[in-house]
């Protein structure tokens, strides 16, 4: 089929064996067309495919598929070889998986697998790989031709290789890390010299360190990062192979830490395919925005999807929360604001098997409809009917660039076995106050600036974390200031060089030149048991209006200015700086501002980066009174805003709009009149979100 990137549509995961039962098929796919859904998705198993060896049986998909044609659906087929059959592991058990405590993976069923099987075996093992290759080829070449196939992702959010630490241990793995580092250093000299002083005398002694310091593990993290995108390159590769005209998927797993903590590259990883996209399940709406903004930041210029979110209960035997029909609704809407194309729920029928049921559905047990299906069918059908309006949705380039460093995860994991401690907190507080103050902002991948240069859209560049440096990155930095940026940058800036060495001065001296000073001395409050404390600094009068005291976490870096102007202080010391380089600005923040934003109580850091964005000339989406959010979007020549309200307790909000006189939630149909002064009174339920279509 054809495929239509502008195309926005609702979908569903349907069919995962066994659940729903065969019989009830047709009742459900009758429902789910009914309801204004689009697109329906499987997980096609090895071991359903292949039950002995050289038997292959796609008799269970063959029906999937024809039934979806049947009802005038769209068929999505996840590919799924990390279920392998049953007598391929019994024939191969030296191929297990081996995990950092140097254990094999037994296959085994697991809530999402319940077929069992999972997670495989080693796809370094020779024979392993060529019998994925088989099952790849053997299901790309039995549906390519289907017209109503609208694409196969081929790899469920990267299982089992989503968290530190993988299972990536194998012996044949490790012998391609060896390679490697023999690839990457030549000289087994050179290696021994990066590596502190070590005396290996041939890269055939080199393994990966379970648990290991600072240079081993950031090595391996290297080369795992690698290892995981060639995978998805060499699977992209078979179903090309076959088809080149088949659009490829992939999809992350379910959370924020899987942008900020995982072991794989994100940006890399979407460069392989077609189509890119994720599950969330986070619970916090600033979680999944700043989760979903990294996705869209990764995809660049190609189609995302949200691939997977929960419809119904959620998590474990007893469930522990059922997510209400505005928060379904909120998040799908929240995707389509950063620019998704499309939104699968998790999933039609709720799991019957295993140790995910009773939960997820977005219907009943039986397959009746709920309140959650209603508003599920009420958005689908609104999509589907102001499909003009969507197809021609677009973002504007956002102009502020918030920076995330994957390497901080490695250094983190090492140091506390928390590849999250710090890091993803003062990254996600950043992003929290951004969002509150209505800024239009997108992650960005630290070592893709380095490689090239900042997007000139980029206003404000903040890099909230950045402790070790990375080829490219000062002059990056410099030329960014020098043309006229604004850029940001936290405590702990550049202390390790790109070879993992300490830099001899803080920042280095280049640095020191951009943002006129250096480090003079580090400060912390009393510690804890669990350490990061609050500290207490305070934003200058001339730099905010009037003295701002907040808290930041764990550190007062204490600076000496050589040219640079104190704009935050603590006592008598400078805490923060701001130096104008060429036509830009630098600032450096001597304390952890991000962990400690509080939109509520602790608001020094969103007064003031609400200063540095008005005078960085940043565009604002319109403001709105509580815990509202509201993202802005064009069709056509008309605006479009997604309000959105962030908390659980119903919020009254008033919104202003300057010169318009009428505003229609294109959900519901409900229409507003603006008051004369601009200003919109709202009334939205616990996680509600409207999309507003203004009329000028």
């Amino acid at each position: 089929m054809s495929y239509d990137a502008k195309m926005r549509f609702i979908g569903t995961q349907f069919y995962r064996h066994p659940n729903p039962p065969f019989e009830d098929w047709p009742r459900d796919l009758a429902l789910i067309r009914e309801s204004g859904l689009k697109v329906v998705r499987t997980w096609l198993y090895w071991l359903r495919t292949n039950p002995s060896d050289g038997q292959w049986d796609f008799s269970d998909y063959d029906r999937f598929v024809d039934a979806a044609e049947e009802h005038g659906l769209q068929a999505f087929i996840q590919l799924v070889p990390e279920c392998a059959p049953q007598w391929f592991i019994h024939g191969n058990r030296d191929a297990q998986l081996v995990n950092v405590n140097n254990r094999q993976e037994i296959p085994r069923p697991v809530g999402m697998a319940m077929v069992g099987g999972y997670p495989a075996l080693s796809p370094d093992v020779p024979i392993v790989r060529e019998r994925i290759a088989e099952f790849i080829t053997r299901t790309v070449e039995r549906y390519h031709k289907r017209k109503h196939l609208i694409a196969v992702d081929v790899w469920n959010e990267m299982m089992p290789y989503y968290l530190f630490p993988t299972q990536t241990y194998h012996p044949a793995t490790q012998e391609k890390y060896r390679r490697w580092l023999q690839d990457r250093y030549g000289d087994i000299n050179a290696l021994n010299d990066a590596f502190g002083g070590a005396r290996y005398t041939s890269f055939d002694q080199l393994e990966a360190i379970p648990w290991g310091d600072y240079v081993d593990e950031r090595h391996w993290h290297l080369f795992i990062r690698q290892w995981i995108t060639d995978q998805l390159a060499w699977r992209v590769g078979l179903v090309k192979a076959v088809d080149p005209n088949l659009m490829t998927a992939c999809h992350t797993p379910g959370g924020l830490k899987d942008v900020t903590l995982a072991p794989f590259d994100t940006w890399a990883l979407a460069d392989q395919i077609d189509i890119w996209g994720t599950s969330d399940y986070e619970d916090d709406y600033y979680k999944s925005a700043a989760y979903l903004c990294g996705m869209a930041s990764a995809a660049g210029s190609k189609p995302w999807w949200l691939m997977e979110q929960a419809g119904g209960r959620v998590w474990g035997l007893y469930g522990h929360a059922v997510r209400s029909p505005e928060f379904v609704e909120q998040k799908m809407l929240t995707a389509f604001s950063y620019g998704a194309q499309a939104n699968l729920c998790w999933q039609w029928r709720p799991e019957r098997l295993g140790t995910e049921s009773p939960n997820f559905g977005v219907t009943n047990e039986d397959g009746s409809a709920n309140a959650n299906t209603e508003v599920i069918a009420r958005l689908a059908t609104s999509v589907n009917d102001s499909a003009g309006m969507w197809r021609e949705l677009t973002l504007d380039s956002p102009d502020v660039g918030l920076v995330i460093d994957w390497r901080v995860r490695s250094w983190e994991w090492v140091a506390f076995r928390d590849a999250g401690k710090v890091g993803e907190p003062e990254v996600l507080g950043y992003f929290k106050a951004l969002t509150d103050l209505g800024a239009s902002v997108e992650l960005v991948n630290l070592e893709r600036l380095a490689a090239s240069q900042a997007p000139p859209a980029y206003r404000v560049l903040i890099l909230p974390m950045c402790t070790q440096d990375v080829a490219g990155l000062q002059d990056v930095l410099m030329n960014y200031v020098e043309k006229g940026g604004v850029l940001i940058a936290g405590p702990y800036f550049l202390t390790y060089q790109a070879d993992c060495f300490v830099s001899p001065a803080v920042p280095p001296q280049a640095m020191q030149e951009l943002f006129g000073g250096w480090r003079d001395r580090l400060t912390y409050p009393p510690q804890g048991p669990a350490g990061f404390e609050p500290t207490h600094v305070t934003f200058l009068p001339q730099v905010t209006g009037v003295a701002i005291n907040t808290e930041g976490r764990h550190v007062v870096e204490v600076y000496e200015c050589d040219g640079a102007r104190p704009i935050v202080q603590q006592g008598d010391d400078v805490a923060g700086t701001e130096h104008l380089f060429g036509q830009g600005r630098a600032i450096r923040m001597g304390t952890l501002l991000g962990m400690g934003y509080d939109r509520a109580k602790n608001t020094g850091l969103a007064r003031w980066l609400d200063r540095v964005l008005t005078g960085a000339g940043c565009r604002r989406f319109p403001a709105a009174t509580g815990p509202v959010v509201i993202r802005e979007a064009r069709s056509g020549q008309d605006r479009v805003l997604f309000v959105a309200n962030t908390a659980d307790e119903s919020v009254s909000s008033w919104v202003t709009l300057d010169a318009i006189r009428r505003a229609e939630n294109k959900i519901t149909g409900q229409t507003f009149a603006i008051a004369r002064d601009g200003q919109l009174r709202l009334k939205l339920k616990p996680r509600e979100t409207m999309v507003l279509r203004l009329q000028v």
